[in-house]
């Protein structure tokens, strides 16, 4: 008989419990291990009723991820799908302006409206070089960060208001540490036509879905991996044995990467030190409603005066006729340095939706349920 390989997969994310589905696919024994006492990394559902709401990463999206679906499908999990209808808009002044209208609106001065399309013209000959499936293709342009290249009067209010909030909104990314060539690979994805889906019962289903022919060891921390010298590896666990295993995949973060595999080369090491990540705070107040209302989407400027760098509302239902309004407040990056070590009493004082012009809550009333969640990589 012969025996399987073993393979650890250190991480029980998205992308690790992937990585364990594919390899369980191919006939390796897979063991996950994770270090929190839920699979999930980003991911973070929160039950609320009959339905759930994301603390983390809050949905799937078929213009940018089609594995993703495709993964979904054959774990019999698009049945929970639900469509997501949103209405974005750029908070300046404490007024909501839509994106839509950038041409027609009055928020962005015309030199930086004129840029815009300079910006969206400078994709078109490049078209077939930008893919998010192969970025490497898009390497002849990536000579300069996104804020280096909008360093003129007219970018830098393009960048202030429509660029950089929307870049720390929804990807948690600055200007000065995103590339020209990403932002051109961006500016080509959005003008496919994908739509976005939330999934009833939380994305949390997706990892342990994946995960579910595998041994999960939740709870666990590695505290490094060693290559020997007969080709195997050994993973030592906090609180227990080294193990053996023919292979590892390690599917966590770069700072921890960094710090639990030996014997990284000097190219390695310098890659790993170099990737950055971005610190976010996250506030949810949920409210009962007897209707259902618009679901928002409003990304904030750095210029703003206001810790937020986004808010979103959205209404789920309750039951037969009742519906929660679910209001999330995201400081990202440089808004939520100051917030992370304060407790959560202090951080919901410092979000809240005080003095600002923006489409209808849907209540005055007190929130019945208040979370928050602190993300630090």
């Amino acid at each position: 008989m012969i025996m399987k390989q073993k393979v650890f997969v250190i991480g029980g994310g998205p992308s690790g419990s992937a990585a364990a589905y594919t390899l369980k696919q191919s006939g390796y024994e897979v063991i996950v291990i994770e270090k929190d006492s839920r699979l999930g990394g980003r991911i973070c559902s929160i039950k609320l009723g009959e339905q759930s709401f994301e603390m983390g990463a809050g949905f799937v999206t078929t213009g940018l991820y089609p594995n993703t679906l495709r993964l979904l499908r054959s774990n019999g999990l698009t049945s929970d799908l639900h469509y997501r209808k949103s209405n974005g808009a750029v908070v300046r002044d404490g007024k909501a302006h839509s994106a839509k209208s950038l041409l027609g609106n009055s928020w962005l001065p015309l030199g930086s409206k004129l840029l815009a399309v300079k910006q969206v013209l400078k994709v078109l000959p490049a078209w077939r070089l930008l893919s998010i499936k192969r970025m490497e293709d898009a390497a002849q342009f990536d000579n300069r960060s996104v804020k280096d290249e909008l360093s003129s009067s007219a970018g830098k209010s393009l960048l202030e208001y429509l660029i950089q909030p929307l870049l720390n909104s929804y990807l948690y990314w600055r200007p000065e540490q995103t590339s020209q060539a990403m932002l051109m690979v961006l500016t080509k994805t959005s003008f496919r036509k994908g739509r976005t889906y939330t999934m009833k019962h939380g994305l949390q289903q997706i990892p342990e879905a994946l995960t579910k022919d595998c041994t999960t060891l939740l709870d666990t921390e590695v505290l490094s991996v060693e290559k020997r010298k007969n080709g195997q590896y050994e993973v030592a666990i906090k609180d227990g044995k080294p193990i053996p295993a023919d292979g590892v995949v390690c599917a966590t973060t770069a700072s921890v990467a960094l710090g639990i595999v030996k014997d990284l080369s000097s190219e390695q090491e310098a890659f790993l030190s170099g990737v950055a990540y971005s610190q976010t705070v996250v506030v949810a107040n949920a409210t009962k409603l007897s209707e259902d209302l618009p679901n928002y989407e409003l990304a904030y400027p750095r210029s703003g005066g206001k810790p937020m760098t986004a808010i979103t509302m959205q209404s789920i239902q309750d039951g037969a006729s009742g519906y929660e309004r679910v209001v999330k407040t995201f400081a990202s990056g440089e808004e939520s340095d100051e917030l992370l070590d304060l407790d959560d009493s202090k951080i919901k004082q410092h979000l809240t939706l005080t003095e600002l012009a923006l489409p209808h809550v849907g209540t005055d009333e007190a929130p019945h349920e208040s979370f928050v969640k602190r993300w630090y990589e």
